[in-house]
């Protein structure tokens, strides 16, 4: 398993009790914060994914996705 990187800057939060059925949740970006940790990155995207913590912490947060794809040969059967 490769270590979590965590984008800095940008923080993710469930919707608020009473925002509509169709909010799925919010994001703060902190400006500087995310532009200083973007320029440290080297890929030209980045996928990030939004979880929710494991009980019994209740908020969600955001990791940078590093999933690759498998470039081994497929076999034909």
């Amino acid at each position: 398993m490769t270590e979590l990187v965590f984008p800095e800057g940008l923080r993710v939060f469930k919707p608020r009790q009473k925002a509509p059925e169709f909010v799925k949740g919010a994001l703060l970006i902190n400006r500087q914060e995310l532009i200083d940790w973007l320029q440290q990155q080297h890929e030209e995207e980045i996928r990030i994914d939004i979880l929710q913590a494991k009980a019994p912490k209740t908020g969600w947060y955001c990791k940078v996705d590093d999933w690759k794809p498998d470039n081994a040969p497929q076999a034909d059967f």
